[in-house]
């Protein structure tokens, strides 16, 4: 039977395990409790295989943005049914590619394509990158693990793989995917947020509150606030919304001296007639959306945070209905009517 301290350990660890996920910060900080190296690394893939269990490769449409579901079915067809391999059938196969066969290097990989799925998945929405990035990038981890995967430890491969492809993901969101860098314990921490909020709004069957995130998470509000400060995304004023994408939406950004130029400000007075007419077939939601987002009712720009809180949405929702907005201004009706102020 466990006892309270072994208990209070576990808890601790398992912590750091989610919040962290380097097995080399995980192993620190199981020496600090004064477990040992072997014993840090059983429990961090115990940790690791537990997660996987209650994950899978299956892909819905909800989890993605419309527009990439159809090249990510086109990629599972591509995939094959390569089944999952037993430890037995990975052991020989690392063994013939320690001797130099190619060819089981790559069975090995795609055998494990669907767990770069499965943990590209918990990445969706987090980042500007689209699901496709994030498995591609994920697939680099993946043959990174094979490289670096000694099976004479007696672990199966997808428990060691998931870490190296996890950490090629976030790695790639903190560095490739943001106009300011932040660090990848920063956004572990971030995505550990994300994670809680999606787990407490299936169990509440509704949106959770930032107290109950917090709590759940054992930290402050204000500690929750600043660790959403990190995901918010400047907003550029270049963003191209033309069919050419030769118009950007700084040039619908009310300017501040119009009144001391009377020509500027019917021009100005004539633009905002015809921004008017370019975005009367957006839904009311849709439209109210971008012009709190880009400051277009003369307010300054809002996040996605506070515009979600004014609508009673998540952040995400936002994101999705301004995404939305902006492929309905590209076409060319819209266009159109906005050329003679470009």
């Amino acid at each position: 039977m466990e006892t309270k301290e072994n208990m209070v350990i576990a808890s601790r660890l398992q912590k750091i395990y989610e919040e962290q996920s380097s097995f080399e910060q995980f192993r620190k900080s199981c020496i600090k409790e004064g477990i040992d190296e072997k014993q840090a690394e059983v429990i961090y893939f115990k940790l690791v295989e537990q997660e996987n269990a209650f994950s899978d490769d299956t892909l819905l449409e909800d989890d993605f943005d419309l527009d990439c579901t159809d090249s990510v079915k086109m990629y599972l067809n591509e995939l094959g049914n390569d089944p999952l391999l037993s430890l037995e059938e990975e052991q020989e196969l690392f063994k013939r590619y320690e001797a130099g066969d190619a060819e089981a290097r790559d069975r090995i990989i795609r055998s494990n394509l669907r767990l770069v799925i499965s943990v590209a998945k918990r990445y969706v929405g987090g980042s500007n990158l689209s699901i496709m990035d994030l498995i591609q990038e994920g697939n680099m981890g993946l043959m990174n693990a094979v490289t670096r995967f000694d099976y004479r430890k007696g672990y199966k491969f997808s428990t060691y793989a998931t870490w190296w492809i996890r950490q090629a993901i976030t790695r790639s969101i903190c560095n490739d995917s943001r106009t300011i860098r932040i660090p990848v314990h920063l956004f572990e921490k971030f995505n550990q947020a994300r994670r809680m909020e999606i787990k407490l709004r299936q169990e509440l069957q509704r949106d959770p509150k930032e107290s109950e995130i917090a709590k759940a998470l054992g930290i402050s509000e204000e500690a929750l606030a600043a660790l959403r400060s990190y995901q918010q995304q400047p907003a550029s004023l270049d963003l191209p919304i033309g069919e050419e994408e030769d118009t950007s939406i700084g040039d619908f950004v009310p300017a501040t001296n119009m009144q001391s130029n009377p020509e500027k400000s019917a021009v100005y007075s004539s633009l905002c007639d015809a921004l008017e007419k370019a975005m009367d077939s957006l839904t009311e939601r849709e439209r109210a959306v971008l012009e709190m987002r880009y400051g277009l009712n003369g307010e300054k720009p809002q996040t996605l945070e506070k515009i979600g809180s004014k609508m009673n949405v998540t952040r995400e929702r936002i994101r999705q209905i301004e995404a939305k907005a902006l492929m309905k201004m590209r076409s060319p009706r819209r266009k159109a009517l906005l050329r003679d102020y470009l």
